[in-house]
């Protein structure tokens, strides 16, 4: 090959290196660029290795999500309601809480759904009812109330006494009462 560029005139030799130069050039251009190419697509490859692997994660934990979701979503069950309408979960609590009274003894003079206020992923709907009847009734139903599901909370209690004949051991009571439960969004 030497030989064939000794035997060639000057400017041949010039022009056959230029053209070799330039050929070389663009072959090193061509492997750096197919270099570049091979890191950006190696780079790629790990910036979604760390998704793959929560993906597949997920996948093999996905039995146990599930079995916590439920147990989950039956808690909730338990607390608030759920799937229902506010005005629905307001008919439900006077309808709950007025069998409650009259269980215990008392009687339920009125009930009224006073309004709502949404807290985030909550509404809280509040009812108050007037009842009257003996103190023992009172407590017998405090304490029914306490195991109720959907879970009530008490947000006032008044109580006041009623006058009473002489000789009468009863206590009797008029209670006015401000409830709260909580429905899910």
């Amino acid at each position: 090959m030497m030989r064939f560029f000794a035997a060639l005139p000057a400017h041949a030799r010039t022009v056959a290196l230029l053209l070799l130069s330039v050929l070389a050039l663009l072959l090193v251009l061509m492997v750096a660029n197919l270099g570049s190419w091979y890191w950006e697509q190696q780079q790629r490859v790990a910036d979604m290795q760390p998704r793959i692997a929560r993906l597949l994660g997920y996948r093999d934990s996905e039995a146990a999500l599930r079995e916590a979701s439920a147990a989950a979503g039956a808690e909730l069950q338990g607390l608030v309601f759920v799937d229902v309408d506010s005005a629905t979960a307001g008919a439900a609590v006077q309808q709950q809480v007025r069998r409650l009274m009259e269980g215990a003894g008392l009687e339920v003079l009125g009930s009224q759904v006073v309004g709502s206020t949404a807290r985030e992923a909550l509404e809280e709907i509040r009812v108050n009812v007037t009842a009257s009847g003996q103190m023992e009734a009172l407590d017998l139903f405090l304490v029914e109330l306490a195991s109720a599901r959907p879970q009530l909370f008490v947000d006032s209690l008044e109580i006041n006494p009623v006058n009473v004949r002489r000789g009468e051991q009863l206590q009797a009571v008029n209670v006015g009462l401000s409830l709260k439960v909580l429905r899910a969004l």
